[in-house]
């Protein structure tokens, strides 16, 4: 059962389906703590546990995804036998990959096999496969991509 570190501190279980009720009760708990903090909020994950900046950070979409800021762009996979979300937008891109994806291309074999071994480190590493503020890691950008007004 996937635990949730709640804005409050505590740690929360969270079922691998979570209930509706469950999924009000984390939805709550964040709108609370984002009108009290003031943090962009980026959504939930279909886990329900909270969306960050991403390791990107915010990124315009472009072409088909025009208008829409990206942060993290999940893709479900399979790995050691548990069906999880991991995030595509990773440091290990290429440019012309992140291009692509901020364009709304299909995530390609070669994006994913980035995006599992980059999730694969983390989770041996005892992290989520998901960036977190509380990473206190510095964000890299990737130059020429964004919109300038964006940064």
């Amino acid at each position: 059962m996937p635990k949730v570190l709640m804005p409050d501190g505590t740690i929360m279980d969270v079922p691998d389906s979570p209930s509706p009720e469950v999924l009000k009760q984390l939805r709550g708990a964040y709108d609370q703590h984002r009108s009290s903090t003031n943090t962009p909020d980026y959504g939930l994950r279909k886990d329900g546990t909270k969306k960050d900046i991403g390791f990107l950070g915010e990124l315009q979409g472009t072409g088909r995804n025009k208008g829409e800021v990206m942060t993290e762009y999940s893709i479900g996979v399979n790995m050691d036998y548990k069906d999880m979300e991991i995030p595509t937008l990773v440091p290990t891109l290429s440019k012309q990959e992140l291009a692509h994806i901020l364009a709304g291309g299909e995530v390609t074999d070669a994006i994913v096999d980035k995006a599992e071994a980059h999730a694969r480190s983390r989770l041996d590493a005892g992290k989520s496969p998901f960036y977190s503020s509380e990473d206190k890691k510095v964000v890299q950008r990737q130059p020429g991509l964004l919109n300038q007004g964006a940064q």
